[in-house]
């Protein structure tokens, strides 16, 4: 049985000497440009593809960006096609948020196309096309799931010489109720809502409860694709102006319709002071919401006032994990 050895070239720091007249010389450079020299001294490159891949599993954390080690190439001026084909999953958390960014020589140009399947089947499509530089804040593209697979086609004129790169930006679940624009979105229950801009704790206003009178105060917010089992973190700044003395918020997590528990942060509020309310926990294993009800209970009399602001539920663990495998490949065109 024959056997076939491919043949391999070895990269040249230099061009070598010309061929003789009707011969041509193929030789790859350092940056694995594959060259065609010709008799007369000139040499062109040649189509050549090259291909970076992941050996091991990439941990991106929340911070600075930063490119992906392993997944850069070195460019020459000119077009080239570009390819990439990347794994991702969120690593201890059940989601995180990632956006995703091609970057290379600031004077190049870019038309791309990117293709995002989540885990259960569910296909995105994000069309990124125009002319312009290539860099993290024009071209990107965002998955918030647990796994996901991502493919990127792309063409690059690049007019001087850079590294290309993929950088990934990643945020971990974060549900923000600054009550900037009042009470939208909450609905209440023993309190009149609405909106102020008299007395708030950040930002250009609040939401203000009022209490009917007849039982606890409270308004509530409802999240969703919250992840399972992991760490978070809960608070709310809240202020009264005449003081009460259980004043705070409850998180109750649930499985579809199932309610799985809730955890409190419940205390006296004194008068004419903000106070903030925190919780630091774990949501119970299988949880995919929450609802979380800020206000007054002990039944506050009549006209009783709760100026709730900065509300937030967040994940407090959880990184980006890129896949062995995930690669890029580079086509000289």
């Amino acid at each position: 049985m024959r056997h076939n050895t491919p043949v391999t070239l070895a990269q040249l720091p230099n061009p070598p000497a010309a061929p003789p007249a009707g011969h041509a010389n193929l030789y790859p450079t350092t940056d694995g440009t594959l060259y065609r020299g010709m008799p007369d001294g000139t040499a062109d490159p040649v189509a050549v593809r090259r291909t970076v891949r992941l050996d091991a599993h990439h941990l991106v954390a929340p911070g600075t960006p930063a490119t992906v080690s392993g997944l850069t190439m070195d460019l020459q001026p000119g077009l080239h096609e570009v390819r990439a084909l990347l794994r991702t999953s969120a690593y201890d958390a059940g989601r995180v948020l990632s956006r995703w960014a091609l970057t290379g020589p600031a004077a190049s140009l870019v038309h791309a196309t990117t293709h995002i399947t989540y885990t259960g089947g569910e296909a995105h499509h994000y069309g990124i096309s125009g002319y312009g530089p290539l860099t993290d804040d024009t071209r990107f593209w965002v998955s918030q799931t647990s796994v996901s697979l991502t493919r990127v086609d792309a063409v690059v004129d690049v007019t001087e010489p850079g590294t290309l790169g993929l950088v990934p930006t990643v945020e971990r679940n974060r549900w923000a109720f600054d009550m900037t624009d009042g009470p939208s979105g909450w609905s209440n229950d023993g309190a009149d809502t609405s909106y102020t801009e008299d007395l708030v704790h950040s930002g250009p206003a609040a939401t203000l409860l009022t209490a009917w009178g007849d039982g606890n105060s409270n308004a509530a917010m409802y999240t969703n694709g919250t992840f399972s089992g992991g760490p978070y973190q809960a608070s709310a700044w809240l202020y009264s102006p005449a003081g009460w003395t259980d004043a705070g918020f409850i998180v109750y997590w649930y499985a579809g319709n199932d309610y799985l528990g809730s955890e409190q942060s419940i205390s006296s509020i004194p008068a004419g002071a903000w106070k903030q309310y925190t919780i630091t926990s774990t949501s119970p294993p299988g949880a995919n919401w929450a609802e979380m009800y800020v206000g007054m209970w002990q039944e506050p009399p009549q006209g009783t006032e709760l100026v709730v602001d900065d509300v937030v539920l967040e994940q407090t663990t959880g990184q980006l994990q890129v896949s062995a495998g995930s690669l890029v490949t580079v086509s000289r065109l």
